[in-house]
Order: C-alpha cells, then structure tokens, then sequence
C-alpha cells in the first residue's frame, strides 16, 4: 500500500495542471500512503513519502484552480470600475 501511495503522489504532482487528475490522485495517494502506513510489512518510508507528496500535490492543486476560478471574478471587477 506504501509503494501505491508513492505512485499515485507522483503521478498526481506530474498531472497536477490536469483539471481533477492532480486532486484525485492526491486524495487517493493520502488514502493509500496512510494504510500503508499503518501496515506491519515494509515500505514505511515510501508511505511517507507518497503522504508528503500527496498533500503537497492536494495544496497546489487547490490553490492553482482555485486562483484559476477566481480570474474571472477579478476581471470582471476590474472592468466595472472602468
């Protein structure tokens, strides 16, 4: 499950600028990464990895569309005080 939430952090911070893939994929990756942490088997230091990739992704995901849905807003305030 650590090597999962790796791969999906990863993928996810590659496709970040792909509306919802980025965010998916780093839902998924926090999911995954943190169940693999919990797992008595190997591969703790991928699961926390994929957990720090993953959440790092979610913000840049969200601060990206958000500002992306908020342009129009300042546009169209910047015209009306035309």
């Amino acid at each position: 499950m650590g090597i999962t939430g790796f791969v999906l952090g990863l993928v996810s911070l590659i496709f970040v600028w792909i509306p919802y893939i980025g965010l998916i994929g780093a839902v998924l990756g926090i999911i995954f990464s943190a169940v693999g942490m919990r797992a008595q088997t190997g591969g703790k230091g991928l699961a926390i990895a994929g957990l720090v990739l993953s959440i790092i992704t979610a913000t840049i995901s969200l601060c990206v569309w958000g500002s992306l849905f908020s342009i129009p807003v300042l546009f169209s305030a910047l015209l009306a005080h035309l």
